[in-house]
């Protein structure tokens, strides 16, 4: 009984989280449209972000991956953000997911603290660059939830 309260609990966090992001995600884009950009860091769009257990990076393919590691209990969990966005673009989501879960919470090639490399950027690129990095740190086996194309970087894995 105990793992169906968990798995449930689970689901009703994954789905409270869901509808977060798309809340989050529209109140972004209008407040972003509706200011004057000049001065604003587009890593800290999310002021209240949780601080990560640990923070680092991670060299997967000759890129220097940034990540983050919310929770340090339960399965593992890799959360991708969506096109041009950062791990903050997540940080509502963080903690209600790190309450039964370990996140590594990643930023794909060209987004955030991970710069780009000298090579094309594709979906197939930053699948290969996830499953790297989901091999170095043997996390197997894993869950993964990803924003917009971080959901299509997932299903390439």
């Amino acid at each position: 009984m105990r793992a169906n309260d968990e798995k449930d609990r689970f689901l009703r966090n994954l789905k409270l989280a869901l509808i977060a992001l798309a809340g989050m995600q529209t109140t972004c884009m209008a407040t972003a449209s509706a200011q004057d950009l000049d001065g604003i860091d587009p890593i800290a769009i999310f002021e209240n972000m949780p601080e990560p257990a640990h923070a680092g990076f991670e060299t997967v393919n000759g890129l220097q991956m940034h990540y983050q590691i919310h929770g340090d209990d339960g399965a593992p969990l890799v959360l991708l953000h969506g096109g041009l966005m950062t791990i903050e673009a997540l940080g509502p989501l963080l903690p209600a997911l790190a309450e039964t879960r370990t996140v590594y919470a990643l930023e794909l090639e060209g987004h955030g603290r991970t710069r780009s490399l000298d090579r094309p950027l594709s979906l197939r690129q930053f699948a290969d660059d996830v499953a790297g990095f989901i091999a170095q740190r043997g996390l197997s086996p894993v869950d993964v939830v990803g924003f917009s194309m971080g959901g299509a970087t997932a299903l390439g894995l």
